[in-house]
């Protein structure tokens, strides 16, 4: 049991970790906190799947084949199902805040290198460099986010930031079509290429990633992280100062308790923006949805409902209908987020971002084989590829509910008001 002591003349106390979080109050640092993990999600969203848009105008420059187009559009994922397990074992080992800031840093460097690759090596290469480095930020934000959050509010804030990186995702293919499509060109001798508005737009993938790791200087690494290795007193100032930007009073005042407070083409950009609108509303379905049927039920609901909609979209001879049916298969995307929250929950401090990490590397591996399978079948056997995914879908929503519950506890505060903690430790932190 970690205990944070903080010797002064006057008399000490223990506190649950939770009740100590939960004191702090929701406020300033943690909406900043949402809107920073926010862009990070946005950030690898737009560094692996920002390729897709580039591919149709550069394989006239760099005369790729229909293979090397398939390999482009994956090879992010791949780089980061490499690079999943040492970024979770470095960011349980050195801090998340440590771990991401570099990461993102490097891959915004790399991502601006590939804007220049003269060929499909070199582009390739760099790409799955990307994405090695992207992974530092994609799986350790929600530990992080999770971490300056108590129970009660911790599924909310992961949810909140991945809203409002729904949200900012409406612009994708806007911003795709306002900068692709301009007509300028930039000779380049040394290198031997004339640098067009689709390489801009690489850069431009990856200036969230910029944005994201200025806005993480100005964060301060995670107090459950700090108090799991033993540096209790530089967890409790910082809990000192969160409560002072969140309430606007002293830092000292935290220590004497404070009330808690709970409160390209036209017709691919056209169907693309129908389903960036569809995904924020989905969310916030689904967010209102886990605060009466809980998270288990919700995933349930959204992996049946769209392997149901994959398997319609497959039979039905209506086109409009099919299209609409597939859309609302995609957002079963949603379903990552309900199980990034379950996940950090499920695993104590010291092993969390590793498990979270592990957990989305095997998804992208599964991403990754599922594109090239699903590829393989949609010329020859397109209904069957759309039925298959939607089988495993509905398998999927099935085992949900063989993973173990969070062991729940309640904890007490000074105003008698409880908390429930679901967890598997007892932190305690020591306050005035």
């Amino acid at each position: 049991m970690a205990v944070i002591t903080h010797e002064t003349k006057t008399q000490f106390k223990s506190a649950p970790f939770d009740v100590a979080l939960a004191e702090t109050e929701f406020g300033r640092y943690n909406y900043f906190l949402i809107i920073v993990s926010g862009i990070i999600i946005v950030n690898t969203v737009l560094e692996i799947t920002g390729i897709g848009y580039v591919l149709p105008i550069a394989e006239c420059d760099l005369n790729f084949s229909e293979t090397q187009k398939s390999a482009l559009s994956c090879i992010g994922f791949v780089g980061i199902i490499c690079g999943s397990y040492i970024w979770g074992l470095l960011a349980d080992t050195l801090g998340r805040r440590k771990v991401m800031i570099p990461s993102i840093s490097i891959a915004f460097f790399i991502t601006i290198i590939s804007s220049f690759s003269i060929n499909f090596i070199m582009l390739i290469t760099l790409r799955f460099i990307n994405g090695v480095f992207t992974c530092g930020g994609s799986a350790t934000i929600f530990a992080y986010l999770s971490e300056f959050h108590f129970s009660k509010k911790r599924n909310r804030v992961i949810m909140g930031a991945s809203f409002f990186s729904a949200i900012v995702s409406i612009s994708f293919p806007f911003v795709a079509w306002l900068i692709i499509n301009q007509d300028w060109q930039l000779k380049i001798e040394f290198l031997g290429i004339i640098y067009k508005p689709w390489r801009l737009y690489l850069i431009s993938c990856g200036l969230y990633g910029l944005l994201g790791t200025i806005c993480l200087y100005n964060c301060y690494e995670s107090p459950k992280f700090l108090l799991c290795i033993g540096k209790q007193q530089e967890s409790l100032e910082i809990l000192k100062k969160i409560y002072s930007i969140n309430t606007g009073k002293p830092s000292s005042e935290y220590t004497k308790g404070s009330q808690r407070v709970d409160k390209l083409e036209f017709g691919t950009i056209e169907y693309t923006v129908i389903y960036e609108v569809i995904y924020p509303i989905a969310f916030l379905l689904v967010a209102s949805g886990m605060k009466f049927v809980g998270r288990v039920k919700i995933l349930f609901l959204i992996l049946t409902i769209c392997g149901t909609c994959s398997i319609l979209s497959a039979v039905i001879n209506i086109p409009i209908i099919g299209i609409f049916l597939y859309l609302i298969q995609l957002l079963a995307g949603i379903g990552v987020t309900v199980i990034s929250s379950l996940s950090v929950e499920l695993f104590p401090t010291h092993l969390k971002t590793m498990a979270v990490s592990l957990a989305f590397m095997f998804g992208r591996f599964g991403s990754v084989f599922g594109s090239n399978l699903f590829g393989l079948l949609m010329s020859n056997h397109c209904e069957k590829a759309f039925i298959g995914a939607g089988t495993m879908l509905i398998l999927s929503g099935f085992f949900i509910f063989l993973l173990p519950k969070p062991v729940k506890t309640v904890l007490p505060t000074k105003n008698n008001e409880p908390i429930e903690n679901e967890n598997d430790e007892d932190i305690y932190i020591t306050k005035l």
